[in-house]
């Protein structure tokens, strides 16, 4: 793949802690697709919140984005390692704060090797530095829920709550890998991530999405949430790509079930 000068090609791998695999040092050690930088999800986010990679504020996005070169001009393509798993974060994120021309590589860095395209498989020891001074980032504060908005949907209504968790998860019969209350939000409705994707961990085609959201209530808008605000993203996604556009159906409980199932989150249901 040669370099385009607006086209940047960014992985956006994170896991989950349990798996002991770190996005970073793999990325590092390759393959990599060609030209690609590395986009942290545990650095570009508030330093100063208990909660995981929570969004960071959009002075400190900015810097980040720079940082790895990008610029308002550009055009970004995020993949990840696992197909479909964190880059619609890092898709949702680039949104958020007002940068639109960004797209997920559908499969990732699997669909990309089993295309037989070209990798970089070059180690090495440092993320190579990067400069720009032409990202501006402008937050779009109605795309983010926070803990009261939720519980006021949860007492009032409005937008439908989607949670990306697991059916064991959500129902409270598998514990939460965080060790917070099992369970999920009154009003929410179960739309495991895993039902938006392929068995190859691809999205699923248009049409097959908008016959999954076709089954759900939307007319109030939408909040996705998960367990801490990464997978919530690729319901977000497929709401995207079935035409559900507009930032009331793009929002994301930033803190998610982390926060939720908390001691100072929520009410919690068990059961389907």
């Amino acid at each position: 793949m040669a370099k385009q000068p607006n086209v940047k090609i960014v992985d956006a791998s994170w896991h989950m802690p349990a798996t002991n695999r770190k996005g970073k040092i793999e990325f590092l050690e390759g393959p990599r697709l060609p030209t690609a930088t590395f986009f942290d999800i545990d650095k570009a986010c508030d330093k100063a919140s208990s909660l995981p990679h929570m969004l960071p504020t959009s002075e400190e996005f900015t810097q980040y984005a720079e940082a790895l070169g990008i610029n308002n001009n550009d055009t970004v393509i995020l993949y990840d390692t696992l197909g479909m798993f964190s880059a619609p974060r890092v898709w949702w994120m680039f949104r958020y704060f007002g940068h639109d021309n960004v797209f997920v590589l559908n499969g990732g860095l699997p669909a990309w090797k089993a295309d037989g395209k070209a990798l970089d498989e070059t180690k090495m020891d440092v993320l190579p530095p990067y400069v720009s001074e032409g990202f501006k980032a402008v937050e779009r504060k109605d795309m983010v829920a926070s803990l009261d908005d939720v519980k006021s949907i949860v007492a009032s209504g409005g937008p439908t709550i989607l949670d990306a968790r697991s059916a064991g998860r959500f129902s409270g019969e598998v514990p939460d890998p965080r060790g917070v209350r099992p369970g999920h939000m009154p009003r929410s409705v179960n739309m495991a991530m895993t039902a938006v994707l392929d068995d190859e961990g691809r999205m699923l085609p248009k049409d097959q999405l908008e016959r999954i959201f076709d089954k759900i209530e939307l007319k109030n808008g939408a909040v996705t949430s998960c367990g801490s605000g990464v997978t919530a993203c690729i319901v977000s996604l497929a709401l995207y790509e079935a035409g559900y556009r507009g930032n009331g159906h793009q929002i994301v409980y930033d803190g998610s079930w982390a926060e939720w199932g908390s001691d100072a989150g929520g009410e919690v249901l068990t059961g389907p």
